[in-house]
């Protein structure tokens, strides 16, 4: 198997691992694994990373709480380090904002550790967040706690919206060349896989 690397198109040296094979999370099967490692386990990536993905709440999104998948905590560190020592037009400047993890279990987030969300200001940071019904899973999620949402941003996924909010990925699916996805009953790659034992 082929193995590609891709690079930030802000060449800010962040890059993604991406292997040509047919992966598979729950609900959904790819062609393409994507691998999110570096950013994740690298103090200088995943400070990279978070600066670019607090851009887009750096002025007008009020965050009390960054809910990280798991694996995600170190990026989520530094998001809120950056958004709390924003600019000065930042409405976190300042504030001690909080940094939870979730799990995925049957398709649903769980908290790892219990976490008070009602009435919280919530930006959810996602590993890998497709396919895009997988961001709105997440609001709703984060509304039946009764958390507001400020945001949902992703390492990779695929760019989209939930309700008004904009989905910000810092890899799009669209930027890695080939890449397609499906839900699991209708993965053609199966379907080939049954049909060529």
């Amino acid at each position: 198997m082929g193995r590609d690397s891709l690079l930030f198109k802000h060449q800010s040296g962040l890059y993604l691992t991406v292997t040509r094979e047919h992966a598979a999370e729950p609900g959904c099967h790819m062609n393409r694994r994507v691998g999110t490692a570096g950013l994740r386990h690298s103090g200088k990536l995943a400070r990279e990373a978070a600066r670019l993905l607090a851009a887009p709440y750096q002025a007008g999104a009020l965050v009390e709480l960054i809910l990280c998948e798991q694996g995600c905590e170190v990026v989520g560190s530094f998001l809120a380090c950056e958004l709390s020592g924003g600019n000065a037009l930042s409405l976190n400047r300042g504030c001690d904002i909080r940094v939870a993890a979730f799990r995925w279990e049957e398709e649903r987030p769980v908290l790892l550790e219990p976490e008070p969300l009602s009435g919280q200001s919530v930006l959810l940071l996602a590993d890998r967040l497709f396919p895009p019904d997988k961001a709105l899973c997440c609001a709703q999620w984060a509304a039946a706690q009764e958390a507001a949402l400020s945001g949902v941003c992703a390492l990779f996924g695929t760019p989209g919206k939930v309700g008004w909010r904009r989905v910000h990925c810092l890899f799009s699916a669209v930027e890695v060349p080939g890449f397609h996805f499906w839900p699991e009953e209708e993965c053609p790659l199966c379907r080939a896989e049954k049909a060529n034992p």
